[in-house]
């Protein structure tokens, strides 16, 4: 049941005020963060006074590089890469438009991923009466079921520190902050990715909210406890992510994959490349068409494996594993696996 669900596993909404402003980076946040190039420590400018900072520069004094930090948001981005960086989110936006994922309403996103459910309060500034796709429905009450596994996995280790990396619209941020310390880094810092954050951090508690790269991650070594991919890992070059996760991970501290398609054979694999770069060839978006790549099961644990003790868990969506066989068999195409993959720092 939604409820039920939301209840066990959701984020319990404070009053939405209207004149505050949420959306800022705590100043003892600077400690996570660091340089893109050097990986060094960063300086706030002009703002040793303040507690929480809305907007700024952040300065490395090892590299000369400054980096601004808007609503909150600092953009820890190499100055190399920021043009790159800007034509991939007018790709993600075209993307979303033509995939109907830019909606207004703040309430769906407070929802998330349970979008049929109820919020039951008076506070939060919601549009009533916001038609959501079937698909769409569909689709999260997919992830949804992944959501509650992974939950109940992290659920009993309070006083982490959680890095969602590749955060998208921080929906699954806003779920663990209830629970969590959180850091949302995504590429994409526009109104309808890590932007959305503004309604949550309204009628929630906080987190932390960064634009960066996912395989050049902008925090200090060894900072987090666990980090998160929510259908986001397929984005970027596996090895270079898989080192990057090492670097800032505690010893002892957990990798979980989740809701990215993986294929077990390679004739499968390839056709779903040849699919999806066809359909970004229709969207006129050349950089995604090479970036978002399907999973082959075998290259992303030997990858995991190369660095850290790895572990499958099934999480079925809306086939079983068994009703999957017999689709294949019928059908005779093999459909994607959504597992949660686990992966351990040992030493």
């Amino acid at each position: 049941h939604p409820t039920a669900r939301t209840k066990r596993a959701g984020t319990r909404h404070k009053p939405y005020i209207e004149n505050r402003h949420p959306s800022e980076m705590k100043k003892e946040a600077l400690s996570l963060y660091a340089c893109p190039s050097c990986k060094g420590p960063l300086e706030v400018q002009g703002e040793s006074d303040k507690t929480e900072i809305r907007s700024g520069l952040m300065l490395c004094k090892r590299e000369g590089i400054a980096y601004t930090i808007t609503k909150g948001i600092p953009n820890l981005v190499l100055p190399s890469r920021r043009t790159h960086t800007e034509a991939l989110m007018k790709e993600l936006a075209t993307v979303r438009r033509y995939q109907g994922l830019e909606i207004d309403d703040w309430g769906y996103h407070i929802r998330l991923p349970y979008p049929e459910t109820p919020i039951k309060t008076e506070d939060v500034r919601v549009e009533e009466g916001h038609q959501i796709s079937a698909p769409l429905i569909r689709h999260w009450r997919e992830r949804a079921v992944t959501f509650e596994k992974l939950y109940s996995m992290i659920r009993f280790e309070p006083g982490k520190t959680i890095l969602d990396l590749g955060a998208g619209c921080c929906w699954l941020s806003n779920r663990l902050s209830n629970r969590f310390d959180v850091i949302a880094i995504d590429i994409d810092n526009g109104q309808y990715a890590l932007g959305v954050a503004e309604a949550f951090l309204r009628c929630g508690k906080h987190f932390e909210r960064c634009r960066g790269e996912l395989a050049n991650i902008p925090l200090v070594k060894e900072s987090v406890d666990i980090a998160v991919m929510s259908a986001a890992i397929e984005y970027e070059d596996l090895s270079m992510i898989a080192s990057e996760l090492r670097r800032v991970l505690k010893p002892g501290g957990t990798i979980y994959v989740t809701d990215s398609p993986v294929f077990n054979t390679t004739e499968w694999h390839g056709r779903a490349v040849a699919t999806l770069r066809s359909y970004y060839d229709k969207a006129d978006a050349p950089i995604l068409r090479e970036r978002h790549q399907p999973l082959l099961m075998s290259s992303i644990v030997a990858e995991f494996k190369s660095q850290f003790t790895v572990e499958l868990i099934p999480a079925e969506r809306r086939m079983t594993a068994a009703k999957r066989s017999l689709m294949s068999m019928v059908r005779r195409r093999e459909f994607p696996l959504y597992p949660i993959i686990r992966a351990k720092k040992t030493r």
